[in-house]
């Protein structure tokens, strides 16, 4: 009997038709066998006459690398489908459409910004309705940078946080970029989300000096026209007067000043030394200048001295 591979050589040389079937019976059993991609029909040939010795596996094969093409990482597909160096040497061969493909795939994930990546991955529009979709994590990353960049963009919508989300958290990622800026806040402290972005009555109070007070703090004139109006009430230390001086402040130094106009008299100390002495004279500078005589009557002239602020 001709050696196998005398037969597939030349099919024709004799005693070759008992070897090719015996062949072909094995390859049938394991289609993986050595000389099977050989020894077994083509699936044209099986497809044009099913009746083919051997094409009961030929077949089969082929359907299982149909379905492997439609989703190479399900299970088995890596050994269903042909192996990379097999397709880096000859893309025609059946499936390797898809291990070609799949290899692309993972470098477009791997960096998304390479050439022609963008018609590799999914489209955003895609990831926004669906992101469970595999590549949509990259994708969806790719443009949330874009948009820190450019948070304007019609795509934007549906990767940044919307603006009462923010408002409710601005820790969200993208928060930064949603809300006003502190500059428009200060111009329009109104605008949605300057709320969160100015700091609070409280914090100016304590320190009026922290960026964004400015549009924080009462002015004088709606001080003078809303003196009820929490902002303005003396002891919240968040009023100003005219200069722009937190009204606390501006208290201590009428009251200074009211101290040094109007300075109490001193009884002269009295005797003694060391700290008895100082501790008199303290003392003494505490009490007010003794009363003046008392003038009566609506046609005195000098009023009384006052003592005391109005």
């Amino acid at each position: 009997m001709p050696p196998l591979d005398a037969c597939l050589a030349n099919s024709t040389t004799a005693g070759c038709g008992p070897v090719l079937a015996a062949a072909v019976d094995a390859c049938v059993l394991n289609p993986a066998g050595p000389h099977c991609g050989e020894v077994l029909p083509t699936y044209d040939t099986c497809a044009a006459n099913p009746a083919t010795p051997g094409c009961a596996p030929v077949v089969k094969g082929h359907d299982a690398i149909t379905a492997c093409m439609v989703d190479p990482k399900a299970a088995g597909c890596a050994a269903i489908l042909p192996p990379l160096d097999k397709c880096s040497a000859d893309g025609n061969v059946y499936g390797c459409s898809a291990v070609l493909a799949r290899v692309r795939f993972d470098a477009c994930l791997a960096n998304p910004g390479g050439a022609g990546c963008s018609d590799v991955l999914p489209k955003l529009e895609v990831c926004k309705l669906t992101s469970s979709v595999e590549g949509c994590t990259t994708v969806l990353a790719l443009g949330f940078k874009a948009c820190l960049a450019n948070p304007h963009d019609a795509s934007c919508g549906g990767i940044l946080p919307t603006l009462t989300q923010c408002q409710g958290n601005t820790n969200l990622a993208g928060c930064d970029v949603v809300l006003p800026t502190m500059a428009q806040c200060i111009g329009s402290p109104s605008l949605q989300g300057c709320d969160v972005r100015l700091p609070s009555l409280a914090a100016c109070a304590a320190a009026p000096s922290t960026a964004g007070c400015e549009a924080v703090l009462p002015t004088a004139s709606f001080c003078s026209t809303h003196p009820g109006d929490i902002s303005c009430v003396t002891f919240s230390g968040s009023g100003q007067n005219a200069e722009g001086v937190p009204v606390t402040q501006a208290v201590q130094a009428t009251v200074q000043l009211i101290n040094t106009v109007v300075p109490a008299t001193t009884t002269p100390a009295a005797s003694g030394t060391g700290d008895d002495s100082a501790a008199g004279s303290k003392a003494a500078d505490r009490h007010a200048a003794p009363a003046q005589a008392e003038h009566t009557g609506v046609k005195n002239e000098k009023p009384a001295t006052k003592l005391y602020c109005n």
